[in-house]
């Protein structure tokens, strides 16, 4: 009886170990089942600056606290691996509300983190070159190489610098007339096609620019323009002409007015890349827009070279060998500036010493004719695009 008993004990005990295992794997179990991981972010992009603003933003609650709007308080909150810290003027506290515990915000001024383009056309430098410094620190940061070279891959299309430009005066865009685009902005059109050769000097500046500017693959060939048209030099865009309401044809219900639209119209100079020398390249944009508005004929230029199909297609390649065509090498682009300084130099734009430099430049890639005698070879081009 005895040993029955034992061995009756020992079986108890046993089937309570497991079933206390049980239960504490289940419990797990149960904990993970309920149990998740969230991000939480607050995003404040205006599209401009505000001034003595009061926010209210909803916070995750947990048993009656919020441990995030807390640290969010005290400043000790990360952005993409960085701590940063709230702005001096920013007065932040937990309120109740109605809708339960909420992050106030008081705050001087907020102002949004890009301004809208276009913008000024030394402010666009300025946010280019600044664009491509942090890209290349957080290319270093995450051990990624960033590269603004105009051609990487043979047969593949290149990367483009493309420039949006629009001509203002007294705040207002002149890119519009009536319903379509004004005889300012097609002047303005005439000079970029008038300088485009030359404007290669300042925006094409390497020997692999002028492997990217080849037909098929995304980038300009010939001087021409067009709207909507990814075949042509300058492309005006789909732009904000009769655009009014487009909140409220999406959204039937939307009662407020949409404004400003027409402001929005640019043109695009398509043949840059990121070997461009930024500075340089605006200018003499301002330069061929000035040109543009003040040369004889410049209507009449503009009709001319207007092109609505895509030059590229073998149906229309008889208008395309009609077009003149971007130089095809820092040597030819060279010899286009040459031609072309006394616009650059007028009014004291660029400098004799300026121009002469950048000629130089050029001409030190020794590069005539290298499109021309790597064509067809991928080897070579692949050999050289590696170097």
């Amino acid at each position: 009886m005895i040993k029955i008993k034992k061995v009756g004990l020992g079986i108890i005990a046993v089937i309570v170990v497991l079933v206390g295992l049980w239960m504490y794997h289940a419990h797990g179990l149960y904990e993970k089942s309920y149990r998740s991981e969230y991000h939480y972010g607050i995003r404040i992009q205006p599209d401009s600056v505000l001034h003595n603003i009061t926010l209210f933003v909803p916070l995750p609650v947990f048993e009656e606290e919020s441990k995030i709007g807390d640290e969010i308080i005290v400043g000790n909150y990360f952005i993409m691996g960085g701590k940063f810290s709230k702005p001096d003027d920013w007065d932040c506290r937990i309120v109740e509300t109605e809708h339960g515990k909420m992050l106030k915000i008081n705050a001087e001024k907020i102002a949004p983190e890009f301004h809208s383009l276009p913008v000024p056309i030394e402010d666009a430098a300025e946010q280019i070159v600044i664009a491509k410094w942090m890209l290349r620190m957080m290319g270093y940061k995450y051990g990624v190489t960033i590269s603004f070279a105009p051609k990487i891959l043979v047969g593949h299309a290149g990367s483009g610098l493309h420039i949006h430009t629009r001509l203002v005066r007294n705040g207002k865009n002149m890119m519009i007339e009536g319903s379509g685009l004004s005889s300012i902005a097609k002047k303005a059109i005439a000079g970029y096609l008038a300088l485009a050769p030359s404007l290669t000097a300042f925006g094409n500046t390497i020997p692999t620019s002028y492997l990217r500017l080849v037909s098929h693959q995304e980038a300009p060939t010939n001087i021409c323009w067009g709207d909507r048209n990814r075949s042509v030099l300058v492309r005006v865009p789909l732009g904000w002409i009769n655009v009014k309401n487009m909140a409220r044809d999406a959204n039937p219900q939307e009662r407020t007015e949409s404004s400003g639209f027409i402001d929005r119209q640019t043109v695009e100079f398509r043949c840059p890349d990121g070997s461009a020398n930024i500075y340089l390249l605006l200018a003499g944009l301002a330069v061929a827009a000035r040109h543009g508005l003040e040369m004889r004929g410049a209507l009449e230029v503009a009709n001319k070279f207007y092109v609505d199909i895509n030059i590229f297609s073998s149906e229309h390649k008889g208008i395309q060998e009609k077009l003149p065509q971007l130089p095809a090498s820092c040597w030819e682009s060279a010899k286009s500036l040459l031609r072309d300084r006394e616009i650059y130099q007028r009014n004291g734009v660029f400098s004799s010493t300026v121009i002469d430099g950048i000629v130089k430049k050029l001409k030190s890639y020794n590069d005539k004719d290298l499109s021309e005698k790597l064509y067809g070879r991928e080897d070579e081009i692949k050999k050289l695009l590696d170097e």
